[in-house]
């Protein structure tokens, strides 16, 4: 009778055994955590990021991946939009947008009369080693527009150039500025301007801030 007892009591705790979770298994949720934190140091996709270093908005009008402070590895950037009311055309607060990174010590810059943005990477510019932004902010009408462009000074997005005046079709151009080969510290920029009409896309040699 004892014989049987004690095998019953080994049957059970062999049961008990097994039914434990196994130590680091989880549901998929927790597999996902672990997923995104592998990936906290660099973001080295083409894909929505999972984890930003500050909260990321749903809606954000674009995502842009570089190298914008020159440190050799990838951040990506994006475009906080406000909150818009199409119905009334307005934004619920200020009409700003901001321009957010993945690395939190990238301080914001704010671009007002936005409400969302597209993103184009020029590479390097200046010859600092970063990525230099440009960023053409979208509005409720017309087909006129600007276009800004960004650098990294000490963390801190600064205007590396004025604002130029652009038109619709000029959007998915990613030649908008490029470097003069000619002049160190310069850009050529595209753009249009009153004095022409508006009729055809002029180009300028401007100087980097």
């Amino acid at each position: 009778m004892k014989n049987k007892i004690t095998l019953y009591l080994i049957c059970c705790l062999l049961l008990l055994s097994a039914c434990q979770p196994r130590q680091g298994s989880g549901n998929a949720a927790d597999a996902d955590t672990t997923k995104q934190d592998s990936n906290t140091t660099h973001i080295d996709t083409t894909v929505q990021p999972a984890y930003v270093a500050e909260t990321y908005d749903d809606l954000s009008t674009d995502t842009l991946y570089g190298d914008f402070d020159g440190d050799g590895r990838r951040e990506f950037i994006w475009v906080q939009n406000p909150h818009v009311a199409m119905d009334r055309y307005d934004c619920n607060g200020p009409c700003d947008c901001l321009l957010r990174s993945s690395d939190r010590t990238m301080v914001p810059i704010t671009t007002s009369d936005c409400i969302g943005g597209a993103l184009i990477n020029y590479g390097d510019l200046n010859g600092d080693g970063g990525d230099e932004v440009g960023m053409i902010p979208a509005w409720f009408t017309s087909c006129w527009g600007r276009h800004f462009l960004f650098t990294l000074r000490d963390h801190k997005w600064i205007e590396a150039i004025h604002g130029t005046t652009l038109r619709c079709e000029s959007y998915d151009d990613t030649t908008i500025v490029r470097r003069d080969p000619r002049r160190k510290g310069y850009v050529i920029v595209k753009y249009y301007d009153i004095d022409s009409g508006f009729e055809k896309i002029l180009e300028k040699s401007v100087k980097m801030r």
